[in-house]
């Protein structure tokens, strides 16, 4: 292989943000070399998880397996229902498809990853995975890591790290991350590197899509950015290596706060006791942001899921500007290629989010004192919000080159071709912005 490729994701990274970051010194010390495609439309819903085992996959959702980030799972016990889904898909085994870092280890390439979604427990190559523990249960950190990540990676990267309580707060995670990626592609040069930054996803949850503090985060995703391209240059020179950075989705500033749980229990779907305990359920909704998912206890009883879509359909009809569309598990993979273990996923329209819990009255407005829900979300229709857009240069990349639209899915067999791989499962195209 004579190129080598550095792939980083900044989470949330929209087309509104372009003009800051390209504006920022590292990139615009590149602005003559750089390609860019301005928007490109992401798969449903518009989740980090999914959206990543696209990118890494070529796939959509109901080839890959990732329909959520998270797993449909509660305990019933726990009257917090803010835990649904506390298990996240981590793991590489939950990822169905073969990814792009499996057919650079077939090729005999090196490979590395830093904090990229559903790698953990793949000790074939140089990874440190995202995980973090359960909300709901409490376990070792070094023991957890060292279930997930190959132990030089934790004695040269992790352990010490570890010795604080790094997940207490989400910045301890990012800003480690952030200082190990260069550090590990300059110390082990590996062929292929992914890499993931979620600083912009997680001030615009709890700030706002445009808070004042975005260009400050453009500011430091330039500099993480820089500190890449210089360990590249120290390496081999930056002609020898192509680079790709691009967002996974937009965000929208959310307006309403939708307890759709609250209403499924007044109307006998799911069944509580007098301390607010889960004794039963028959269907519930399970928030993906924007969207929600509704699950059923019994999959294959169709008298009960006739009764849960015409409680949809009456609920739809009573909040007509809160619900936007209510599609049966069938439409849901024939229109948007979304299969799960659901029977129907409902869209909001634009600005109301989903909430699991079911304590809370039904309707929650961003202006009421009782609003909870994050500031900014996603997870919604890829028709709607900014789009993710994706920047390149190197040897392999045709400077210059300007694309109005493009697609998420179109991502993989982009970085396919810059790689050198054979990866026909990858269901779009190459981007227009590759060299002859």
């Amino acid at each position: 292989m004579n190129h080598k490729l550095v792939v980083l994701s900044f989470d949330s990274l929209q087309s509104g943000d372009l003009e800051t970051l390209l504006g920022m010194p590292n990139f615009r010390k590149l602005s003559g070399r750089l390609a860019v495609v301005k928007a490109n439309r992401e798969i449903y819903p518009t989740l980090t998880y999914p959206v990543h085992s696209t990118v890494l996959t070529g796939v959509h959702p109901d080839r890959h397996g990732l329909f959520h980030n998270q797993k449909p799972s509660f305990n019933p016990a726990k009257p917090d229902w803010s835990l649904l889904g506390a298990e996240w898909y981590f793991q590489k085994t939950d990822v169905r498809v073969p990814t792009l870092l499996d057919a650079a280890l077939a090729k005999g390439l090196s490979v590395a990853s830093i904090l990229w979604p559903s790698t953990a427990g793949d000790f074939r190559y140089h990874n440190i995975p995202q995980i973090w523990p359960a909300r709901d249960g409490e376990r070792d950190l070094l023991e957890l890591y060292l279930s997930v990540t190959p132990g030089a990676m934790v004695d040269g990267y992790l352990r010490d790290f570890l010795r604080a309580d790094p997940l207490a707060d989400p910045r301890g995670v990012m800003d480690h991350g952030a200082r190990t990626g260069p550090e590990v592609l300059a110390g082990l040069d590996p062929d292929v590197f992914f890499g993931y930054a979620f600083h912009l996803d997680h001030l615009r949850h709890v700030e706002g899509v445009r808070s004042r503090l975005v260009p400050e985060c453009l500011k430091f995703l330039d500099m993480i950015f820089g500190a890449f391209v210089d360990a590249a240059d120290r390496l081999r020179g930056r002609d020898r290596t192509n680079f790709v950075v691009f967002g996974d989705h937009g965000q929208i500033d959310v307006e309403n706060a939708f307890y759709l749980n609250t209403i499924f229990r007044d109307k006998g779907l799911i069944k509580t006791g007098p301390d607010n305990r889960v004794l039963d359920y028959e269907a519930y909704s399970f928030s993906s942001g924007f969207s929600t998912q509704i699950n059923p206890k019994n999959p294959g009883d169709r008298d009960s899921r006739e009764k849960v879509g015409r409680i949809l359909s009456g609920i739809q009809r009573e909040y007509p500007l809160l619900v936007e569309r209510i599609y049966t598990k069938e439409e849901a993979e024939k229109e948007e290629r979304l299969a799960g273990d659901f029977w129907f996923v409902l869209e909001g329209t634009e600005g109301t989010v989903f909430m699991n819990e079911f304590s809370e009255p039904p309707v929650v407005p961003r202006s009421s004192p009782d609003f909870r829900a994050l500031l900014g979300n996603h997870g919604h229709h890829p028709d709607k919000g900014e789009k993710p857009p994706l920047i390149a240069f190197g040897p392999g990349v045709r400077e210059g080159a300007v694309v109005e639209r493009g697609r998420v899915i179109d991502i993989c067999p982009t970085l396919a071709a810059l790689a050198g791989l054979d990866f026909p499962q990858a269901e779009g195209d190459v981007l227009p912005i590759l060299r002859d």
